[in-house]
């Protein structure tokens, strides 16, 4: 006959307990820590939003019924444009959309501070003759969207506050 010495069954079933209990501690903590993960993107982004849509309204500064937004006033591929916030957040700078009459797109971002209830002068050159670039001046279409955020890994965009324009007219 074998001599075998097995484990009592009291052992196990308290081996047993333990084993069940650590992993139960485990898996609570685990989702413990996902639930605040969550919570915190959650509340970032309820923040961003907020931020966005009510403390960050952009226009174009106009006085007398103009626009302050042109283009060419150097002779050279540039747009000219005074944008106001009225809100109480600042933004890193602006993303510039422009699209010309062929619909070829440029994007620029501006990384000059728009702070709030402030006024600030973006005068942005457009190269035609970068590579790969098709665009021909002037801009048919105008979008300005405030830069919340600009790192080197995220630029992170207000688009509920974008500003559209159809018509730019030629610097005076």
């Amino acid at each position: 006959m074998l001599n075998k010495k097995a484990v009592s069954p009291l052992i196990a079933t308290v081996l047993l307990i333990a084993f069940a209990v650590s992993l139960g501690a485990i898996v609570i903590n685990f989702s413990q820590e996902s639930t605040l993960s969550l919570r915190d993107d959650a509340s970032q982004k309820i923040e961003r939003g907020i931020t966005c849509s009510l403390d960050l309204p952009i226009n174009v500064l106009e006085i007398n019924n103009e626009k302050f937004i042109c283009y060419n006033r150097t002779g050279s591929n540039n747009l000219e444009v005074i944008i106001e916030n009225q809100g109480s957040a600042s933004a890193e700078g602006v993303r510039i959309f422009l699209l010309d009459f062929e619909d070829n797109p440029t994007t620029r971002d501006v990384i000059i501070p728009l702070g709030s209830h402030n006024r600030t002068k973006y005068n942005v050159s457009v190269s035609t003759t970068d590579v790969g670039s098709t665009f021909v001046f002037p801009p048919s279409k105008v979008i300005i969207s405030p830069i919340l955020d600009y790192s080197v890994d995220t630029i992170d965009l207000c688009t509920d506050n974008r500003i559209d324009i159809e018509e730019v007219e030629k610097c005076s």
